[in-house]
């Protein structure tokens, strides 16, 4: 039993001896969606990734990423029938949890490059819905990721998109109005504009 505690532990330092450098970092950003050609509520985000660099010009990194929104108040219907509320499925928050390969392209300084980058991983799409005990509705999302950015020291500048994710379904007739609150599915396109900063930063510089 111990083996198994310890030998993940004892591959990961082993990574980490012959990497030539890893970084965790932490951020802030913003960020919304496209559905159907138009523009969805923009989202605040916080993310942060474990990088590995092994080639010079070559890094891979697992990277999380969570959204919420600008706004703090209660959703309004945007569309309402006779006893129906329809209400806007671009609201959906997301936590994106992704593994990325990252190219580099060194500039004046040996610790300022810009990236291009790709990165495979699963989309956890929550609604929040509010209605009688039903809090919230989510669904997982498998998701490709394409972004570019800059680095200089221990500060990086990046824009990201993702491929389409598609939210949860909801439909429930809400026990205090007797009417039937709505959400349909959707295929929302996320973007996100991000600023990260080096908490660690072990190796080479």
């Amino acid at each position: 039993m111990k083996f198994r505690i310890l030998l993940p532990l004892f591959l990961f330092i082993f990574s980490i001896s012959f990497a030539q450098q890893v970084r965790l970092d932490a951020g802030l950003g913003i960020g919304t969606t496209f559905h159907d050609g138009s523009i969805g509520p923009g989202k605040v985000l916080f993310t942060s990734a474990l990088t590995y660099e092994f080639r010079p010009r070559f890094e891979f990194g697992l990277d999380f990423l969570t959204t919420g929104q600008m706004r703090f108040s209660d959703p309004e219907p945007i569309l309402e029938l006779s006893n129906f509320d329809v209400y806007e499925s671009g609201l959906a928050n997301m936590t994106n949890y992704m593994a990325f390969g990252r190219y580099k392209f060194p500039l004046r300084e040996p610790r300022r490059y810009a990236f291009v980058g790709t990165g495979l991983g699963l989309s956890h799409v929550v609604q929040r819905v509010n209605t009688n005990e039903t809090k919230s509705v989510s669904k997982n999302n498998l998701i490709i990721g394409l972004e570019a950015g800059i680095v200089r020291n221990n500060w990086t500048l990046g824009l990201r998109w993702i491929s389409p994710v598609t939210t949860p379904t909801f439909e429930e007739v809400n026990q205090d109005t007797g009417r039937t609150v709505v959400y349909s599915e959707a295929n929302l396109t996320p973007i996100f504009f991000y600023a990260k900063y080096d908490l660690i930063r072990i190796g080479r510089n």
